[in-house]
C-alpha cells in the first residue's frame, strides 16, 4: 500500500479522535474505515505516541483507542 494512503488514514483517525474521544475499534471501522485501515492508522499512531489502546474489561471487551497528549497537541497544530 502507498505510504500517502497509510498516512491518509492514520491522519483521518487522528482526527476522529480528538472529535469523538475514546472510541472502541469497530466504532471507528463503522464510521468511513475498512478494518485494514484502522488497523495500520493504529499502529503508526502507537508507534509515534499519538494514542494509547486498551481492552475494556467488560464484554465484549472492545478494543479501545484514545489520544494521548502528544496526539492532541500534534492535531491541533
Amino acid at each position: 500500500m502507498p505510504c500517502r494512503l497509510r498516512f491518509n488514514g492514520a491522519l483521518r483517525l487522528l482526527f476522529y479522535l480528538l472529535d469523538v474521544g475514546e472510541a472502541s475499534f469497530s466504532r471507528t471501522r463503522n464510521d468511513s474505515m475498512k478494518y485494514e485501515t484502522v488497523a495500520r492508522a493504529v499502529e503508526i499512531l502507537k508507534e509515534v505516541g499519538f494514542i494509547e489502546e486498551r481492552v475494556d474489561n467488560k464484554p465484549p471487551y472492545p478494543r479501545l483507542v484514545k489520544l494521548t497528549d502528544k496526539g492532541k497537541n500534534a492535531s491541533e497544530l
